[in-house]
């Protein structure tokens, strides 16, 4: 009965615009969907591409370096612009050199042109279950559409849950290659599929365009104000700190274990494709609980855990163990995210939601190129990168943890979701 009332305190103020923002939220889910797949499969099988048209590990390390340099770029001018014109325009933006890239590397297959279409792109960076989903904008339409913590949290781990299911489709993709395409070669496959995800990333696009966003607030800084700015310079280092991480780690993690072990590109797939799954997991538990729990306080824990997971992993001497480390740690990434991407404007003013987002996303972004450095560090010793990522990971999630209780928020949660 005491759910039931609630329910109906809930719908006697709901308006026409909640009812917009929730149809579309729909067509949100169904372009983060289709992103997901032509992401993930970009971010998977670029490493192993480059290694295929016979790039050194240090070079594929180093093209990734810039190609997340241009990601950075365009993250951060897609915020500015959204917080002035709309995050609707941010996700479009942001998506562009994608279908450019994607177009390129299936058009041309030289090396020098495939290292120009990986950075024209800006494609690179950590091949999670969640790459898909986070894009400029994206956590500042959530906070504008949905002003309460709480509500946040559900609907980002709802997205973050579906984006987690749809990138078995990527990592598929490169799974099942060998068997939709038998008659090609290996270096033919992968340019073909880059073409489907340019189709899959312009039908993302075109439902972006549809999503409704709340009106917006006229932006009354150049930037941001000063309790803005210093709630996101903390959440900056913690992301910078913990983006290094994930440049030494993850970033060419596909490539590091094809070199370690000797599996396929297959291989690598469907270990990815079972990390989806507990990714999503993760992500609809978090939606769940998120009213129960100390969201700061587990997010920091599951990012730390992370870290260690990557240590292990190091050390560990086969396949088959190292993958179930991984698969576990990712239920940990698909847990904490929904949480800390709520938590991250929780002191930020609602019209420097995309500033603050993008220098936030800038901080992790940027610190990826790290992958450059993981390069050079895996041709002198495969479990390094691993180790000096999961080291700086681990601290990450303490650091995040202290810098963000620490915050004084100004700006309070004080508007209740009509939903």
């Amino acid at each position: 009965m005491k759910l039931f009332s609630l329910l109906l305190k809930e719908n006697s103020s709901y308006t026409d615009q909640d009812h917009k923002v929730e149809e579309g939220f729909w067509f949100l889910l169904a372009s983060r969907v289709l992103r997901s797949i032509a992401m993930i499969y970009v971010t998977l099988s670029l490493p192993l591409y480059l290694l295929l048209i016979g790039l050194k590990i240090e070079i594929v390390g180093t093209v990734l370096f810039f190609t997340i340099m241009v990601s950075t770029l365009i993250s951060f001018t897609a915020g500015m612009m959204g917080d002035r014109i709309g995050y609707r325009f941010s996700l479009i933006y942001a998506d562009i050199p994608l279908i450019i890239g994607t177009f390129l590397l299936f058009r041309y297959p030289s090396t020098f042109d495939v290292e120009i279409a990986a950075i024209v792109g800006g494609i690179g960076g950590a091949s999670g279950g969640l790459r898909g989903v986070f894009a400029p904008g994206m956590n500042a339409l959530i906070a504008r559409n949905y002003p309460q913590t709480e509500r946040r949290i559900s609907r980002m781990g709802i997205l973050m849950f579906a984006g987690s299911i749809a990138s078995i489709g990527g990592s598929l993709l490169l799974y099942l290659g060998k068997y939709i395409m038998p008659s090609f070669t290996e270096a033919q496959r992968f340019r073909d599929i880059y073409l489907i995800c340019m189709v899959f990333t312009i039908l993302s696009i075109i439902l972006v365009a549809l999503t409704y966003e709340r009106p917006r607030v006229k932006k009354k800084n150049i930037i941001m104000s000063k309790s803005s700015g210093r709630y996101t310079g903390r959440v900056f280092l913690s992301n910078v700190v913990a983006g290094s991480g994930l440049g030494f780690g993850i970033v060419l993690l596909p490539a590091w274990l094809e070199l370690r072990f000797g599996i396929s590109s297959s291989y690598v797939g469907f270990i990815f494709t079972i990390s989806y799954i507990t990714t999503a997991i993760g992500s609809f538990v978090a939606s769940r609980i998120s009213l129960k729990v100390n969201p700061l306080l587990y997010s920091s824990i599951s990012r730390s855990i992370q870290g260690i997971a990557l240590i292990i992993m190091a050390f560990l001497p086969t396949i088959f163990l190292v993958s179930a480390v991984y698969i576990a740690r990712q239920f940990l990434g698909g847990f904490g995210a929904p949480m800390r991407s709520a938590i991250n404007v929780r002191g930020i003013s609602s019209d420097d939601y995309g500033t603050a987002s993008s220098l936030q996303g800038l901080g992790s972004r940027a610190s990826q190129g790290t992958s450059a450095a993981s390069g050079y560090l895996m041709a002198y010793s495969l479990p390094l990168p691993e180790v000096v990522g999961g080291a700086v990971q681990m601290f990450g999630g303490y650091l995040y943890y202290v810098l963000i209780k620490g915050a004084k928020t100004s700006i309070p949660d004080t508007q209740k979701s009509t939903l």
